[in-house]
């Protein structure tokens, strides 16, 4: 009667054991590096899209300001030219016949936008902004600005280690507004 018990069952060796290991290991490490990589772009893509997000809200903010410049009034001294990074103007806000002033500037200090009417406490409107500019154009007939062109730079709000310079990465937009009220 032949023997049905066999005995060349040896399973695993231990060199087998090690290199099925070593394996599985650096798989899993790639699949981390990769995971981490993911993460990180992911996150520079927040950044950035918080960078736009911050750059359009100023504009559109100042923008719809800016267009209501000379609202209530016959005048065409409306806007007060002191520098390329502030500009003042009159408007009746609130259309109650007293002309307000409003002021937009950049806060270095802080890398904020600021807007104040009149003399009230300056609030400020968008944050991490490097840089404001206004420009004006003239209507060649009367002499009053008629356009109002402003340039906004804004950085991302973290730095990266990985990025050239200071590792902040940046962004510029740039709107001409064309004053309704002349």
């Amino acid at each position: 009667m032949p023997n049905i018990h066999k005995t060349d069952n040896q399973g695993f060796t231990i060199i087998e054991l090690i290199v099925s290991l070593a394996i599985g290991l650096f798989i899993f490490g790639i699949l981390l590096k990769l995971f981490y990589v993911q993460r990180e772009t992911f996150s520079i893509q927040g950044q950035l899209a918080e960078m736009e997000q911050n750059m359009r809200a100023a504009i559109d903010i100042m923008s719809r300001d800016i267009k209501m410049a000379g609202h209530g009034t016959t005048s065409t001294e409306i806007f007060t030219i002191s520098d390329t990074g502030t500009v003042t103007f009159l408007v009746d806000y609130d259309s109650d016949g007293t002309l307000e002033a409003i002021r937009f500037n950049l806060d270095n200090d802080d890398l904020e936008i600021e807007r104040r009417v009149d003399t009230d406490t300056p609030q400020p409107i968008v944050d991490n902004i490097e840089s404001l500019v206004f420009g004006y154009g003239t209507d060649p007939d009367t002499g009053a600005t008629n356009t109002v062109t402003i340039s906004v730079s804004g950085r991302t709000s973290k730095s990266d280690g990985n990025y050239m310079g200071d590792g902040y990465r940046r962004g510029t937009l740039t709107s001409i507004i064309k004053i309704r009220n002349l």
